[in-house]
């Protein structure tokens, strides 16, 4: 009997099988396959997806989260807990909303998927080690299309639509909610686009460095200091944070109503500055959040903003548990599992990137989780 068949024996995978080789479960033509190549990684290409939880394969395999492949590894859950288990890693790549029921399934939580926009995707202020030796610079991309303000401003550059696909749901629900179009404030602008202060989806997009990256609130009609984030599903919300604007009047006093509640609604005291400020809520079961900004600072114009807000909801300790973003926001997430796991990564790739160096940006996201992976510091919960 070899070391390579005693070690697996013992329910370990050796590592010299194919020292730094990667199972994949895609089109080696498409342009994820593309870029796997162009990164130098040593590929065992595979057909199907079962075969690469076979005792003998490679102990990271990186699969095209089609629905057909994650069909067949949610059926399949006693082969992948012996591959997790074993130290194996299966990074799954592009979860959409077709194949998003069986990766629940997979993973075991009930996540929700939005698409993803023009957002800040940064890095916790304590990486996890599988981004270790990532520059947070690499998650920074935007497009070559400034925007300006007024005469004499910085130009601000517009974040990336099209840096990642979907979005995974953590304990933030207020990108995942809806609310008022640009209209409800401001009827019939056409100019309330990416890139203004006059887009609504600016209050969560995680954004709060300049202000064209934040949203202005005309003040001069009741109706506009008052509206509703309705939430996908119901949900127990148990803080609120903001950041608001300084620019024009300063909030001074917010008002928080639990739609589908008995509760109370709660007056929060907010500081006349541009800093995050978080409020704890008891925990309150309900449909949605309607804001109603009370008090304002005066100024001559008659408007206030907000640079960014936060929705906070209850995550029992099973879903904490089992789900560990690598990021502020669900793109990479990662799911321990035995002394392996499952990772999601929601990176969008293209054959012809429109954005200067974004191909290069990606790269570097995916090599240092791949390398990272194969180093074995995936085993870090």
């Amino acid at each position: 009997m070899n070391l390579k068949t005693i070690l697996l024996a013992c329910g370990v995978f050796c590592a010299s099988v194919s020292a730094g080789e990667i199972a994949v479960v895609l089109d080696a033509a498409s342009p994820r396959g593309k870029l796997l190549a162009e990164a130098g990684f040593v590929l065992k290409p595979y057909d199907d997806v079962l075969p690469v939880l076979a005792a003998d394969a490679c102990p990271l395999a990186v699969v095209d989260a089609t629905p057909a492949n994650l069909n067949a590894l949610a059926g399949a859950s006693d082969k992948l807990k012996v591959f997790t288990d074993k130290g194996g890693w299966v990074v799954l790549w592009g979860v959409t909303p077709e194949g998003l029921a069986d990766f629940n399934k997979i993973v075991g939580v009930d996540h929700i998927l939005r698409p993803f926009v023009a957002e800040g995707v940064l890095m916790p202020s304590t990486p996890d080690p599988l981004l270790r030796g990532l520059d947070p610079d690499n998650l920074y991309i935007t497009t070559d299309k400034p925007v300006t303000g007024f005469s004499g401003q910085i130009p601000t550059l517009i974040h990336a639509d099209d840096a990642w696909s979907y979005v995974l749901d953590t304990d933030d629900i207020a990108p995942f909610s809806s609310f008022p179009s640009a209209n409800y404030w401001r009827p019939d602008d056409k100019g309330a686009v990416i890139g203004t202060d006059r887009y609504p989806p600016n209050m969560v997009n995680g954004l709060c460095e300049d202000w064209q990256l934040g949203f202005t609130i005309p003040t001069d009609k009741p109706e506009f200091v008052k509206w509703t984030f309705t939430f996908p599903r119901p949900e127990t919300v148990t803080a609120f944070s903001i950041i608001p604007d300084t620019g024009y009047r300063k909030i001074a006093q917010l008002r928080l109503s639990f739609v589908g509640s008995d509760a109370k609604p709660v007056e929060l005291a907010v500081k006349p500055e541009m800093t995050r400020q978080e409020f704890p809520i008891l925990p309150t079961h309900a449909t949605g959040l309607t804001l109603e900004i009370l008090k304002t600072t005066e100024h001559k114009v008659a408007a206030t903003g907000i640079r960014n807000l936060w929705i906070k909801v209850q995550r029992s300790d099973a879903f904490r548990q089992k789900v560990k973003p690598l990021l502020n926001i669900g793109v990479l997430i990662k799911y321990p599992m035995g002394t392996g796991g499952i990772i999601v990564s929601q990176l969008r790739i293209q054959d012809r990137e429109l954005i200067k160096d974004a191909r290069e940006k990606k790269k570097a996201i995916l090599c240092t989780l791949l390398k990272n992976l194969g180093t074995g510091l995936g085993t870090a919960q």
